[in-house]
């Protein structure tokens, strides 16, 4: 065999061109690696930052615009704060007969108008859907109006209707301004009815039937806070007093009832002007009628262990018909004022005591007017002391 043509046929070296290929595909399988696993994920990553940078961009330049805002947005904040908090006190969200009779005493002292009546009628409630829509002022309508102690459901928006009948008498003036107490309360209160007739000396007496409207959101009943003039007792009657049990016990103040009461009232009152008796007997009750200062005349006789009396008002005199008992060693009269109406206002007494017995006499004066007192004291003989 030719060696020469063995060797030739056997070869196994590649061309030129094939290398060239080869080099190629070698080449591309490495920038397709390259891209794949290295540049792809990095440019992903980058792009994902780059919109994360950007959204923030967006929020951090819409915070920027809310913090210029700021101020306008606080001031906005307070003033649908205010507005809320003036609806909320218009038309508040609780029921309670309390304030009623706070608003209708405050209403009655600053108008002069005499409130001789209240009555409560069972408060009605609206479902909020259902309610119309009031023209002209008017008290809102109560469609499909049920009793309070009706409702089952709670848990819907309910308007609440608290009716209550209002009997009253005073000036025409008085009247007026009770009137536009009313009106210029902050509390919602409509006047449904009124009914006016005239009286002796000038007064009118009338009577109204007043709506306090209330908005209860889904159950969320609140509690009417009243405020309280300070006191210096106890919130518990239940405490024990302060010092109780620690050194010397405090004693307890003993509280006796009066023998003898008196209570003066207003002119504009329809009950008696002055009224006297002996405590707790109604029926030894003497009275006074008339808007000007009345003589009043204590005379006690006795020991040390019971007394008689003889009282006088105006020209009315009742005497005991048995002796009464004294306690702790001492008659006591308490005498019951109340400030006066205005410059009209006459009613008063002048107090004068015979203390005939061994034992002193004690007057305590009650809530007197301060300015001009209706407790004029006269003649007071053998141990009688004013408190």
């Amino acid at each position: 065999m030719n060696s020469k043509s063995f060797k030739k046929k056997g070869s196994s070296r590649i061309t030129q061109r094939e290398f060239m290929m080869l080099s190629i595909l070698v080449l591309a399988i490495e920038l397709f690696i390259i891209v794949q696993y290295i540049v792809t994920p990095i440019y992903d990553e980058y792009r994902a930052v780059k919109e994360s940078n950007d959204a923030r961009e967006v929020i951090n330049n819409s915070l920027k615009i809310d913090y210029e805002n700021l101020d306008k947005y606080n001031a906005d904040l307070n003033t649908a704060l205010n507005d809320a908090a003036t609806i909320k006190a218009a038309i508040p969200s609780y029921v309670s007969q309390e304030e009623v009779l706070i608003l209708l005493d405050k209403f009655s002292t600053e108008s002069l108008t005499n409130v001789s009546l209240i009555g409560f009628i069972e408060p009605l409630v609206i479902a909020a859907d259902t309610l119309t829509t009031p023209e002209n002022g008017a008290t809102p309508a109560q469609t499909n109006a049920i009793p309070l102690s009706d409702v089952v459901d709670t848990q819907v928006p309910l308007v609440i209707n608290q009716t209550i009948s209002v009997g009253f008498d005073g000036e025409y003036n008085e009247i007026i301004g009770f009137l536009k107490a009313l009106e210029a309360n902050e509390r919602r209160i409509y006047v449904d009815q009124i009914s006016l007739s005239s009286a002796d000396g000038g007064i009118l007496n009338g009577s109204m039937n007043l709506s306090f409207i209330s908005y209860v959101d889904k159950g969320n009943f609140e509690q009417f806070l009243m405020e309280t003039i300070p006191f210096d007792g106890k919130l518990n009657p239940f405490a024990p007093y302060t010092g109780l049990g620690e050194g010397t016990p405090v004693a307890a103040t003993p509280v006796y009832d009066p023998n003898i009461y008196i209570l003066i009232n207003s002119y504009l009152d329809n009950a008696q002007k002055v009224i006297m008796g002996k405590y707790p007997d109604a029926q030894s009750e003497i009275n006074y009628n008339q808007n000007s200062e009345a003589n009043v005349k204590l005379i006690f006789t006795g020991d040390a262990t019971n007394f008689n009396y003889s009282m006088s008002l105006g020209n009315s005199t009742k005497r005991s018909t048995q002796s009464v008992k004294i306690e702790n060693g001492a008659i006591r009269v308490k005498i019951v004022s109340l400030d006066r109406r205005d410059s009209k206002d006459l009613v008063g007494i002048q107090l004068n005591i015979d203390n005939q017995t061994s034992v002193p006499v004690e007057v305590q004066i009650l809530f007197d007017d301060a300015t001009k007192p209706r407790v004029k004291i006269g003649t007071l003989s053998n141990n009688v002391t004013i408190k």
